[in-house]
């Protein structure tokens, strides 16, 4: 996380050397690529954790027939 950081900061240093943008702008710049990226990620993370089932459906059923045994004693 740090080298991410450091890493951040290095891009935004060298964008601002290498062009006549101001500093704030750089940095802007790189902080909107960031959170750009990191929405991405969190965007692919939630679809692929709605594409499966991670309990099986013979589980789900097993687990209703043992609640029922519990509240309902014979």
């Amino acid at each position: 996380m740090v080298g991410s950081f450091m890493l951040a900061i290095t891009l935004a240093e060298l964008l601002a050397w290498g062009t006549l943008m101001p500093r704030w702008v750089c940095y802007l710049i790189v902080t909107a690529l960031a959170v750009a990226g990191g929405g991405g990620l969190l965007y692919a993370g939630l679809t692929k954790l709605k594409s499966f089932n991670p309990l099986p459906d013979q589980s789900v059923h097993e687990l209703k027939e043992n609640l029922q045994c519990l509240t309902n004693p014979r």
